[in-house]
């Protein structure tokens, strides 16, 4: 039975990331509907800035964007970086946005009451994948056992030494990634006319128009 030092079980985003990083390593990442098919393909996958107070949460998601681009720019992916109008959703909102403002640490312009952003951009999930496992072992399998022995057993078939769930909200065998609802989200490509030179985020995300679309 071949021997993985490391078994990434979904491969979405999350796990083509890990997977990208473990790539010096004997690495297997699976998925039982394929690479980039459930949650990572119905997302818009927009790179835009946190709004709010400079908590630690908000920290961690502007830095984690910064990192992004150049990890992006590194591996020669198109963010079409093209800035980010962020805009309040309401009048409740505008308030909110005048104090947010005060502890920002990412460079930003007011416009049209709200806040631009050079750092926002938009990806394409599929390629991002395909690009982020280029050099990893994939395979489409549903997962149906794990026996952990000296090393983790899968399938009876497989064997690793160490196994990474990355199956978002979706339990695998009674076994939770983590204890999170799914969320509800769609994304639509519209052929349109319509100039857009940046994209947009109030209620909704709304990227800007690249090839008319």
């Amino acid at each position: 039975m071949e021997i993985y030092d490391y078994i990434i079980v979904g491969a979405g985003i999350a796990g083509c990331s890990i997977a990208h990083f473990l790539q010096d390593k004997k690495v297997l990442i699976v998925d039982k509907a394929g690479l980039c098919q459930k949650a990572s393909n119905a997302a818009g996958a927009f790179l835009f800035p946190k709004v709010g107070f400079n908590t630690k949460y908000t920290k961690l998601v502007n830095d984690a964007l910064l990192y992004s681009f150049d990890c992006c720019e590194t591996l020669k992916i198109n963010t079409n970086k093209s800035g980010v109008l962020i805009l309040p959703r309401d009048e409740k909102d505008i308030p909110k946005f005048q104090e947010y403002k005060k502890t920002f640490t990412l460079p930003y312009e007011e416009k049209k009451g709200g806040f631009f952003f050079e750092s926002g951009g938009a990806i394409e999930s599929q390629k991002t994948c395909e690009k982020l496992i280029e050099n990893v072992e994939f395979k489409q399998i549903e997962i149906t056992s794990i026996k952990k022995e000296k090393n983790f057993i899968l399938n009876n078939s497989i064997e690793t030494k160490n196994l990474i769930l990355a199956t978002g909200w979706e339990e695998i065998i009674n076994i939770p990634y983590i204890k999170i609802r799914p969320v509800w989200g769609e994304r639509i490509e519209i052929k349109t006319s319509l100039s857009t030179k940046h994209h947009y985020h109030k209620n909704c995300s709304v990227s800007a128009n690249f090839d008319g679309i």
